[in-house]
């Protein structure tokens, strides 16, 4: 991936990292959460089969559909940082993007489907654009929480 420091928080990047540690993908990942009720993240690619079978009740190739956007949208926020010096303001634009991806592609789907994905990027679009209308547009970074410390003050290596 070239320099190996994330564009969003200046960890080193791998590819679990961007797409779901890192702590800017767990803002955009924590708006699914809330869009569909479920009370955690997933951190790793195997939490996040568990995660949608749990918590998004349909047809586990939406589930992929859902990764695949949302991961396509975080891909381009990257390189919009890295290429073209573009930050975002507020992960909530990471959501927005993988809302116009999801859109566009429910074309490939049966007609039922379609009416499925519609409503959940309805619903979730309008989460994400409700965050972006009551932030102040305040750098990513001062948005996110602090690292979590273990008790000697060291960041701590337990993550949700």
């Amino acid at each position: 991936m070239g320099d190996s420091s994330c564009r969003f928080c200046n960890e080193f990047e791998t590819l679990n990292h961007l797409f779901l540690s890192c702590p800017t993908t767990k803002v955009a990942w924590s708006i699914v959460a809330r869009c569909i009720g479920a009370d955690n993240i997933p951190n790793s690619l195997s939490q996040f089969w568990r995660w949608c079978q749990l918590w998004i009740p349909v047809k586990p190739q939406l589930h992929a559909f859902l990764l695949a956007a949302v991961c396509w949208a975080i891909w381009k926020a990257r390189n919009d940082a890295y290429f073209n010096a573009k930050l975002i303001h507020h992960p909530a634009e990471i959501i927005c993007r993988a809302c116009a991806f999801l859109s566009f592609w429910a074309g490939l789907h049966k007609d039922t489907v379609q009416d499925q994905i519609k409503e959940g990027v309805g619903m979730l679009l309008s989460l994400a654009c409700q965050m972006l209308a009551s932030q102040n547009r305040a750098p990513t970074r001062s948005l996110l929480p602090p690292p979590q410390q273990d008790s000697s003050g060291a960041p701590s290596d337990d993550e949700n």
